[in-house]
């Protein structure tokens, strides 16, 4: 990771083009769009935006014309330039400026929000957008398969999952600008103040004013059922449970534990995710109040 995040740093042209071909690969290996965004965060936390700004346009002008020229369209970037490196490029812009992790966090969850409003403003109900969506393109797929969408619970299913497609949206979008984010921050950290990342993750918190809004939203969407407030809830979950993550990753640090629980954590998140992602959630909450990493330190 060091040696990629050297070539990065190597030079406009080079930064573009690790930028652009992390996400051509990411066709192949979707995990690797996050290596694209955090290419394009290091340029910008390093050098600045106008910097960030240039790789950026390299690389979607050169995706751009290889969509037209291999498909006659737009190709991947038509995606991936809105809902992706935009986002990776406000984020690291404002921690540059900011110099706090908590910041870019919270700017992150109110793009969410915008990203959650800009649905009900253009859809008016999105969930009847997205239930005729999700079925005009699931149920020919049932039925390719065999399987008769009539009787699988397909449209049980839609039902449930229309109202909530907005705020999912969002919640995908801050989580993986986020984490492109903070892999830039930490390549950042490995060139040139190596222990830094680290130090700055596991000091995350995003303060009580952001623990009140969380608990008040998801009390009225428990309560009322609307949701719209279940979507706005959504966006909040993904950047609380950072600080739930740093919670962790701090007091472990704290404690002088070996590294096997933070295993055992993300084998969780992969089998159990809304479980964990709930209980990470709780833990942020009660860290807003308690601290929980200064008593580890005291404890420990």
């Amino acid at each position: 990771m060091k040696a990629l995040a050297s070539r990065v740093m190597a030079g406009r042209s080079q930064a573009a083009l690790i930028v652009l071909a992390t996400m051509l690969l990411s066709l192949l290996l979707p995990p690797l769009l996050l290596l694209s965004g955090a290419a394009l965060a290091l340029v910008t936390l390093r050098r600045g935006l106008s910097e960030g700004t240039v790789v950026l346009a390299l690389a979607a002008a050169v995706s751009l014309l290889l969509g037209y020229l291999l498909f006659g369209h737009a190709g991947p970037v038509a995606g991936v330039l809105p809902g992706f490196w935009l986002p990776v490029l406000m984020l690291a812009a404002v921690l540059r400026a900011t110099v706090s992790l908590a910041v870019a966090v919270l700017v992150a969850a109110a793009a969410g929000w915008v990203v959650v409003g800009g649905f009900y403003a253009a859809l008016g109900d999105p969930a009847v957008w997205w239930q005729q969506w999700l079925t005009s393109v699931l149920e020919p797929a049932f039925s390719e398969a065999g399987i008769d969408p009539a009787s699988s619970g397909l449209h049980d299913l839609l039902t449930w999952l229309a109202p909530l497609m907005p705020g999912a949206i969002a919640a995908n979008l801050v989580l993986s600008a986020l984490l492109a984010l903070l892999i830039g921050r930490w390549w950042q950290a490995q060139l040139f103040n190596p222990g830094g990342f680290q130090q700055e993750f596991h000091g995350l918190r995003l303060g009580r004013s952001m623990a009140l809004v969380a608990i008040a939203v998801w009390l009225g969407a428990v309560l009322s059922g609307l949701p719209w407030l279940v979507n706005l809830g959504l966006p909040l979950a993904m950047a609380l449970v950072l600080q739930g993550l740093a919670v962790v990753h701090g007091t472990i640090a704290a404690k002088g534990w070996k590294a096997w629980p933070l295993g055992v954590l993300y084998g969780a998140l992969l089998v159990a995710a809304p479980q964990v992602v709930l209980g990470l959630c709780v833990l942020a909450l009660v860290d807003s109040w308690a601290d929980l990493r200064a008593r580890a330190a005291r404890s420990g």
